[in-house]
């Protein structure tokens, strides 16, 4: 024991203290803020057991001093430094000399062992709780617990829908947190689904064997599959899992030119290619593949496909030259100020053919591996009516080919109150498919910030009412501990026990 506490514990405590900038920085040993950093120096241990010292000596002022237990790092380092410096003349045979210590007389009686163990333990222990139970109630993105929901009597609680989560790598420091941000959360364990970004054509978050060019810099610094440690992680918990594949491809537009999507009043749209290469093109092609690719490697319940809306965008010259083929006009309808008409009915089924013929191809390859596609639609706010066809998102159309449409309730961002919400949902019950449509509720505001834990829970109740029986809450990194609490309230409602028969209901 005297040999590893002196002889090998400094040269680990040495080696710790070199790696803890690559470990932090690596996300090997997570920490937020330095009060976790001083716990995992020992700073909280060791004023505990200097605390307890002085309380046992009675010299009260000596309390006084403690401030100056902030060079037990340096001081504890500086002998590590020693320790070090013994091993080198050690291994070069060195001579030493020994002093004599001048004796001093007896030492005072020693209190009993087992007492003093206990004591220590008791310190320890005490020190341990209370810098942990600190930590995890003042770091900034810690889970605090949510706020117990309390029911009457002996009420018990069922879901009121079916409720999932969206969640992203690239929104935490480490990329882990994107599952266990929300495996912390109270009660998700009740949960349905788990959506997980699984990237973009080019920039994955997944090992796609022959396209590591595509790899994002998160996947490629780390030797683990990011998609696949995290499906089977959510698998283990007993949740489904949904990869959701971007379809934005920024860098594809700088690389091939023509294939980007032009807006409405003529500019080119940085991120989104454009509908014709999305159905025709070799983009599609490619976009398919990484379908069918994830749907054949990965634990996944569902492959879900995402960002498809044109409703401002798709103008450019090969769009125009497949609109005259669908539909025999030589040029865009325009409105009264000479602008591309985007509201004309022809723009609408045009798009919408073409979209489907892609997300055909799409729901093609997932089941090719037994795998259901999603797919993200969007709402037609200005006029329910229309079902996404002035995105290229004819509901009725693309339920012939996906096997769920996930419809994008992001009232907040369209300027519209939290009631919105039960219109869209009456909507989308009495049109879509039971069982075939999810709501995915968005926290994104108009100010870019989340929007309020009252306003999501005035749209979850309005959605309930409204008949929307599965939800989507996205982003996972949006959602604060209101915000859960918030979701807890609406989607937990009490239900009271059904009384026994007695003997006269049982005679009627």
């Amino acid at each position: 024991m005297n040999f590893a506490n002196m002889a090998l514990v400094p040269l680990l405590q040495v080696g710790l203290l070199v790696a803890l900038p690559l470990a932090l920085t690596r996300g090997w040993l997570p920490m937020q803020g330095p009060w976790e950093i001083a716990s995992w120096l020992g700073f909280s241990f060791f004023f505990a057991v200097a605390i307890y010292a002085i309380l046992l000596d009675r010299d009260f002022g000596d309390l006084l001093y403690l401030p100056w237990g902030a060079l037990i790092v340096p001081v504890s380092y500086f002998y590590n430094a020693v320790a070090l410096h013994s091993w080198w003349k050690e291994m070069r045979n060195a001579e030493e000399k020994w002093e004599k210590i001048r004796r001093l007389g007896p030492a005072p009686e020693a209190p009993r062992q087992w007492a003093f163990a206990a004591s220590l333990i008791a310190v320890a222990v005490a020190g341990g709780v209370t810098t942990w139970t600190w930590m995890m109630r003042h770091r900034p993105d810690a889970p605090a617990l949510a706020t117990p929901l309390q029911f009457a009597g002996d009420e018990a609680a069922r879901p009121a829908f079916h409720l999932s989560l969206s969640t992203h790598f690239d929104a935490w420091p480490d990329w882990r947190d994107a599952t266990r941000k929300v495996l912390d959360r109270p009660l998700i364990k009740m949960g349905d689904e788990i959506g997980i970004g699984a990237g973009r054509t080019e920039w994955t978050y997944f090992r796609w064997a022959g396209h590591e060019d595509r790899w994002s810099n998160h996947q490629k610094g780390e030797p683990k599959d990011l998609l696949l440690t995290a499906s089977q992680e959510l698998h283990d918990k007993g949740f489904k899992v949904a990869a959701f594949i971007d379809l934005y491809a920024p860098k594809w537009i700088r690389t091939h030119a023509g294939s980007g999507a032009i807006q409405a009043d003529g500019t080119a749209h940085p991120e989104q290619v454009s509908l014709t290469e999305l159905a025709e093109g070799a983009f599609g092609d490619l976009a398919v593949e990484m379908v069918g690719y994830v749907a054949s490697h990965y634990p996944v319940d569902a492959v879900d496909v995402t960002e498809a809306a044109y409703h401002q965008t798709s103008f450019g010259p090969a769009d125009l030259a497949s609109y005259t083929k669908a539909t025999g006009r030589a040029a865009w309808p325009r409105d009264w100020r000479g602008r591309v008409d985007v509201d004309d009915p022809s723009i609408w089924t045009w798009k919408s053919a073409l979209l489907e013929k892609f997300v055909a191809r799409a729901a093609a390859a997932a089941h090719q591996h037994a795998k259901p596609l999603y797919l993200d639609v969007a709402a037609s706010w200005k006029d329910l009516r229309r079902d996404g066809k002035d995105h290229g998102h004819d509901y009725a159309r693309l339920q012939r080919v996906a096997d769920r449409l996930v419809v994008w309730n992001y009232y907040a961002l369209e300027g519209m109150p939290p009631a919105a919400s039960r219109e869209l949902a009456e909507r989308l019950a009495s049109t879509l498919e039971p069982g075939r449509w999810t709501m995915s509720l968005g926290l994104w505001g108009r100010d870019g910030k989340p929007i309020s834990p009252d306003d999501l829970a005035a749209a979850l109740a309005a959605s309930v009412e409204g008949g929307a029986r599965h939800i989507w809450l996205t982003p996972n990194d949006q959602i604060s501990d209101a915000h859960w609490n918030a979701t807890l309230r609406s989607w937990l409602v009490p239900v009271k026990p059904v009384p026994a028969p007695t003997a006269s209901t049982l005679r009627r």
